[in-house]
């Protein structure tokens, strides 16, 4: 009976333990923007590319280029417009001041491929 339960709980362990490992390398492989002593960086967006990350990596170095451009604050949260193309990004930047003031505001990226031709934000 000992060794029956002790089996069980050996491969109960393991599937956790996979699980987890799992979880973790998909969690550090997904492209995304991170901040270390005030530089931003776009990670995980290297070739080959799988079809997540051909489609992610342009908006996040168009990201980078809002944020690193210092009109907007580092807590931004910059959501695109539903349709727009791989060539350029639409769409609103909102963050809270200070002051407590919700602020709204348009941006234009203008790419290619994941070099950042342009931008614009509107005041």
């Amino acid at each position: 009976m000992n060794k029956i339960l002790g089996t069980v709980l050996g491969i109960s362990l393991l599937i956790l333990i996979s699980w987890f490992t799992l979880r973790v390398y998909t969690m550090t492989s997904l492209p995304g923007l991170k901040l270390k002593d005030d530089v931003y960086t776009v990670v995980n967006c290297e070739p080959p590319r799988d079809e997540h990350a051909r489609l992610a990596c342009p908006y996040l170095y168009c990201n980078k280029a809002l944020l690193e451009s210092g009109e907007i604050p580092a807590n931004a949260n910059i959501s695109r417009a539903p349709g727009t193309t791989m060539n350029r990004f639409d769409g609103v930047i909102s963050y809270t001041t200070k002051e407590h003031v919700d602020v709204r505001r348009r941006f234009q990226c203008d790419m290619q491929s994941d070099e950042v031709l342009g931008y614009q934000i509107s005041k």
